[in-house]
């Protein structure tokens, strides 16, 4: 259990995940292996973060497979670009909401 004013380790895996989206959305290798490893966690909530991030980055699915995504990651390396985050309106909000 965290000590107070020490962050708990659930709070630091969030953490974790949201940093790894950031170097993966720049198109670093390094950020695509830590939305992959999370694909494993026994946290459902953080491993669904981070297939939803994976997919919407290589706009495949290859499901919680993490495997399945270092082949891909293998295969694509060479060629990852950028995949900044869109600019969202709020008329646009519910749709993301219910994807």
């Amino acid at each position: 259990m965290a000590r107070r004013g020490e962050p708990s380790q659930e709070r630091l895996a969030t953490l974790e995940l949201a940093i790894g989206r950031a170097p993966a959305r720049c198109g670093s290798p390094h950020g695509l292996e830590m939305l992959i490893a999370y694909l494993d966690d026994v946290r459902a909530l953080l491993a669904g973060q981070a297939h939803s991030e994976l997919s919407a980055i290589s706009g495949t699915d290859q499901g919680k497979d993490a495997e399945e995504w270092g082949r891909w990651l293998a295969c694509v390396r060479s060629r990852l670009k950028p995949c900044p985050l869109q600019e969202v309106g709020p008329e646009h909000c519910g749709e993301i909401l219910l994807a």
